[in-house]
């Protein structure tokens, strides 16, 4: 590899040479890509193989299914060649990232991602990197598709890239430690890191507090390879969990729950999966944890009440547990949970009791979020309201209602995806299970519709690799934002009636 072009050779995991010959010499052809002036022949298999966008291009019903000249406008006329060379011989510079922010299209970065994170060992010792702007370093480092194993890697490039030009990035430090994942470097090292730093300002920066330290030690791995899902087994095992792969594409059974649990709240907190609460016969104070390092279930402190049908939902290193149902009826009281200390402590109550709600975390991460999305909340989902909780907030703003869903909802599922909060399918107010997804903006506060999913059933959801995994009775289906269409992925081993899950 000649470092000095500025060109890396990265390993395309699909296509083979052999395709690369085919389409030089137009054997087999079946599509032509058109942008502009550029129009680039290839094979609609190899594309589809190598981009869950092009895959849902020719596999979801529409007109360029079967056409054999394919229009692309957001994809450049200039950029178009390359990308398809990068496709089928997996060789591509790396200013083509650059490249495609500039030109505003997202298609072609978040292809390009997956592969920055493989060689990323590489990639951070090259000089390109310090000309990164910042809108592309965090969008490299907040993507899902960025897994690189070691984060000391990661958080050496990142230094460097702030020594870069000191004066105009330090105020951006704050920003980009909130991307790192900090919890997985021990301390001493990191302090190690920050006494190399020779800029006073910026090293004064990353000398932070314990207090700010702890909110953002984030201890989870890059890049989300599993979706689980907790079923209600119908005679099956107790408290059965399935885990699919999300890059090898397979389900598979994990150990089961100590105890079954219906309607249970259920969120992935430092790499572990939480299952709280919930209802066999009487609603559960209790709750158990998952650790993958060593695939057992270990039991964690009960809450101060017993919760079913309430929403759970991770913020800044704890887990917060908002209203359900007790044996005294619906409440409308939080509690925070602690790992450290194994404890739950009373939180701010909602503006009313609520039962059947969904809780999702919005991390705010942009470079400079409104004022009304901050750098982190709650987003509390019941019916067709919805509203923002910040615990840091006085106890009298704790709570702030948001934009109103179109439809009243029960029984949905509600996820976050690439600054947006998706509400996919329910039951309306005819008891008829709905397909309809709603999609909400945290930075414009209003909502849109995006393509409904093709098969009508309760669901759970959860977003992994830039796309939406929705999971039914038997069903899997993933929805496509940038072609705003579902794929059908490969059904669940068997049928049950899903009850929460979440992406480690």
């Amino acid at each position: 590899m000649d470092v000095s072009t500025g060109e890396i050779l990265l390993s395309s995991k699909g296509p083979t040479s052999k395709f690369q010959e085919f389409r030089q010499n137009l054997k087999f052809c079946d599509v032509s890509l058109q942008s502009g002036h550029a129009v680039v022949k290839a094979h609609r298999v190899v594309l589809a193989a190598a981009s869950p966008y092009f895959e849902a291009l020719f596999s979801s019903g529409l007109k360029e299914t079967n056409e054999e000249l394919v229009h692309l406008p957001s994809i450049p006329p200039e950029v178009l060649p390359t990308l398809v060379d990068f496709i089928y011989t997996g060789y591509r510079n790396y200013l083509i990232c650059s490249l495609a922010e500039i030109l505003s299209c997202s298609e072609l970065v978040e292809f390009t991602l997956a592969y920055i994170g493989e060689h990323w060992a590489v990639i951070a010792q090259q000089k390109e990197l310090l000309k990164l702007s910042l809108a592309l370093l965090t969008r490299i480092l907040s993507s899902e598709k960025f897994a690189v194993k070691n984060e000391l890697n990661v958080v050496l490039a990142v230094v460097r890239w702030l020594e870069h030009d000191p004066a105009t990035r330090a105020p951006h430090c704050a920003h980009l430690l909130r991307l790192l994942r900090l919890g997985r470097i021990p301390i001493e090292v990191l302090e190690d890191v920050w006494k190399n730093v020779k800029n006073p300002q910026l090293a004064w920066d990353l000398h932070l507090s314990n207090e700010k330290m702890e909110d953002m030690r984030d201890t989870r791995t890059r890049g989300c390879g599993a979706f689980y899902v907790v079923e209600n087994p119908n005679g099956g095992p107790v408290g059965s969990v399935m885990k699919y792969h999300v890059y090898e594409v397979f389900w598979e059974a994990i150990v089961p729950m100590e105890k079954y649990r219906h309607c249970p709240g259920v969120a992935a907190l430092g790499g572990r999966l939480y299952v709280v609460g919930g209802y066999n016969n009487g609603s559960l104070a209790s709750g158990e944890v998952y650790d993958p390092a060593i695939n057992k279930w270990s039991p964690i402190a009960d809450m101060n009440h017993s919760r079913s049908d309430f929403g759970l939902a991770a913020l800044k290193g704890k887990l917060y547990a908002f209203g359900g149902l007790c044996v005294d009826g619906v409440l409308c009281s939080a509690e925070a949970y602690d790992p450290a200390t194994d404890e739950w402590a009373p939180a701010e109550d909602l503006p009313y009791a609520m039962r059947d709600v969904k809780a999702v975390t919005y991390d705010g991460n942009e470079i400079q979020p409104p004022p009304s999305v901050g750098t982190g909340a709650v987003y509390l989902t019941h019916r067709w309201s919805l509203f923002r909780f910040d615990p840091r907030a006085e106890p009298q703003d704790a709570w702030r209602a948001c934009a109103e869903m179109a439809n009243e909802r029960y029984e949905y599922a509600a996820t976050v995806l690439d600054g947006h909060l998706y509400v996919v399918g329910g039951y309306d107010l005819g008891d008829r299970v709905g397909n309809t997804v709603e999609r909400y903006s945290f930075t414009m506060d209003q909502w849109d519709y995006v393509t409904p999913k093709s098969i009508r059933e309760k669901c759970v959801a959860a977003a992994a690799d830039g796309m939406l995994l929705v999971a039914g009775r038997n069903s899997l289906q993933i929805y496509v934002p940038n072609a705003d269409s579902w794929l059908r992925g490969p059904d669940l081993p068997l049928p049950h009636c899903v009850v929460g899950c979440a992406v480690l």
